[in-house]
């Protein structure tokens, strides 16, 4: 993901956060209140980071993100980005830096074993081309014409901007300018734009439906968790919801293992959960805090004891 870093960043992303606490519902701030506001340059950085946690944790042995770092003046061109993508593939072979003559860096040997492991997709031969994905961040860029590889612009705009109404959910394909068409060079290539208010709620929900679109994910709402007595005594509500994040399959896993029931063919809608784990009226889920748009919620009802080997053969068949 490369951030195309300007003095407009500096700007505030319009978020007010206070600096006296959490406030109960209907509770004025104090008259004397102190509130700051996170750059959008701060916003940003959490909600790509966000994004790359998420592949991380589910993806942990495919490695299918690495971050590279490029600060000097002079790497800030396109050219470094082009000697990144073409660097990356299986690594090679190579005496270079043999550790194993320096006992005064005894964890060295490892450590570069463990950087030259290959992923299980390159183990087995299922990497074919070696493809990178480009994400390119920027404010107020508006939409020009793309000549070059494939490219995912993200426009941020501020909130109150007069075109808040022309946000979508999902990028638009941004058609192959005329000049490249027949080309052998451009043929498979993608060319997207896509859309983002300021605010760090609108960046992280943002990235997250990247996240899910880009590997197929989901997520599982567990909601009316009981809170411990002591964790709840400033809370409106004693009970909490967690948002599971995964791989989409996870719930082709459960309906085929005769766990889930959707209502129809609308995936938002939970009917019945059996085992013990959620009770049997159906619910309707509340808006994910991810924004996916892909969610199945379940209300949390404590197992017993003699129920626990029912759920024995899910644990640990996917990373959440």
């Amino acid at each position: 993901m490369l951030i195309n870093h300007s003095s407009q960043f500096l700007e505030s992303c319009g978020d007010i956060i206070s600096l006296e606490g959490a406030l109960k519902s209907g509770e004025k701030a104090p008259p004397d209140a102190c509130f700051f506001s996170k750059s959008l340059w701060t916003c940003v950085i959490e909600a790509v980071m966000e994004y790359c946690r998420v592949v991380f944790d589910l993806f942990a042995f495919s490695k299918l993100e690495k971050i590279h770092s490029a600060w000097f003046d002079e790497d800030q061109n396109l050219e470094t980005v082009w000697n990144i993508f073409s660097q990356e593939g299986p690594p090679a072979k190579s005496d270079f830096c043999d550790f194993s003559k320096t006992p005064a860096l005894p964890g060295s040997v490892s450590a570069r074993n463990m950087l030259q492991l290959l992923s299980w997709p390159q183990r087995n031969g299922l990497v074919k081309i070696n493809a990178g994905r480009v994400v390119v961040f920027g404010i107020g860029m508006k939409y020009g014409t793309v000549d070059a590889s494939e490219w995912l612009f993200i426009d941020i705009f501020p909130l109150d901007d007069k075109l808040k109404g022309g946000y979508e959910e999902i990028p638009k394909e941004i058609p192959i300018p005329d000049y490249l068409h027949g080309s052998k060079i451009f043929p498979n290539h993608r060319f997207l734009y896509h859309c983002l208010s300021a605010g760090s709620q609108n960046l992280y929900r943002g990235l997250m439906r990247l996240a899910e679109s880009h590997y197929l994910l989901s997520s599982t709402l567990v909601e009316d968790i009981p809170m411990r007595e002591e964790a709840n005594t400033n809370s409106n509500s004693a009970m909490y919801g967690v948002e599971l994040i995964h791989r989409r399959e996870v719930h082709d896993h459960l309906r085929d293992a005769g766990l889930l029931d959707f209502s129809g063919d609308d995936p938002t809608t939970f009917e019945s959960l059996v085992g013990g784990c959620a009770n049997e009226s159906s619910l309707k889920v509340n808006q994910p805090h991810s924004g996916f748009s892909r969610t199945v919620g379940i209300q949390w009802v404590t197992p017993k004891a003699t129920e626990f080997r029912k759920c024995m053969f899910n644990i640990s068949t996917f990373n959440i």
